[in-house]
């Protein structure tokens, strides 16, 4: 375990080529397997990080480490709840825009994304200026996204979905109307090709740094929208997630997690039933009654949906 970490040759925003380059920054012996990511873990108590390739980009630099299971916090409501939508889905796979995920998971409200589609209409509080908003949408963003990526890769490990970047191609149909497809994988290497030259002539070595600074965003898409408006007449191209899952294993992933809360419950209920009969002057066939009650009343069965 690290009992101290020197952060102070790293700062917010820096891009870490490698591990053994963020281990040389930090003063600690490089390691691999187990070992490497309970360090990797222990570091995260410390400072966010996103993974990009063999990168490490530095979203934010904690003022006192915090506790080891804070992020696993999140992940669990956010697997939940996304598990939940995919079973009401009557697909096998969604192609869903970042916004509205993280709409649908509860991340943000309604007006976080509206305000950044359209900055003259929703926000008007006093003495607001457009570097706090800034500001705001640069730190909210970057964690929002991290939480994302983190609750995602999470349900991955457990087989339970499979997801990738995708691209939603906008264009007119014959009435006028816009509609969109999914980018075949020729037009998707295209679309990557057209990005990574926007990247170039921006100077940046990664697109996240895009994501978390709202003014570079939208010149970077409004440069992307114009190339590929003039050498491919589309309207527009966004990119989305495909998340490909199996109903059954969804649904079966639920009913786990019902198990497993209803067994937390039914033992704080036998908890509380064995403190109240060390406790109080009670019947002494009191605690079997309790235990007998809640296995009928409160123990989930299998042939209960």
């Amino acid at each position: 375990m690290i009992l101290h970490l020197d952060t102070s040759k790293i700062q917010e925003g820096m891009i870490i080529k490698n591990y053994k380059e963020l281990c040389d920054l930090l003063n600690l012996k490089v390691t691999t397997g187990k070992s490497r990511q309970i360090q990797l873990n222990e570091i995260d108590r410390y400072m966010d990080l996103l993974k990009d390739g063999n990168k490490y980009i530095v979203l934010e630099i904690y003022d006192n480490p915090i506790p080891s299971n804070v992020n696993s916090k999140y992940t669990k409501f956010i697997q939940n709840i996304l598990l939940y939508y995919l079973s009401k889905q009557d697909n096998t796979a969604i192609y869903i825009n970042k916004n509205e995920l993280i709409r649908i998971l509860g991340l943000v409200n309604n007006k976080y994304i509206e305000y950044k589609k359209d900055n003259t209409k929703l926000l008007r509080i006093p003495n607001m200026d457009e570097y706090n908003i800034a500001e705001f949408y640069k730190r909210c963003d970057a964690k929002i996204l991290s939480i994302l990526e983190s609750s995602l890769k999470s349900l991955k490990k457990r087989v339970l979905i499979d997801y990738s970047d995708a691209y939603k191609i906008y264009y007119l149909d014959a009435h006028g109307q816009y509609q969109y497809r999914i980018a075949d994988l020729e037009e998707h290497q295209y679309i990557l090709e057209v990005k990574k030259r926007v990247l170039n002539s921006l100077n940046l070595q990664s697109e996240y740094l895009v994501y978390i600074n709202p003014k570079l965003k939208e010149e970077y898409y409004r440069r992307i929208n114009l190339i590929v408006e003039e050498e491919m007449c589309w309207e527009g191209v966004f990119q989305c997630y495909q998340i490909i899952y199996n109903q059954h294993h969804v649904v079966e992933a639920l009913e786990n997690e019902r198990f497993l809360l209803n067994g937390e419950v039914k033992k704080a209920i036998d908890t509380q039933a064995r403190r109240n009969y060390n406790k109080y002057d009670l019947p002494d066939n009191y605690l079997e009654l309790q235990q007998i009650l809640s296995e009928v009343l409160i123990e989930l069965k299998t042939d209960i949906v």
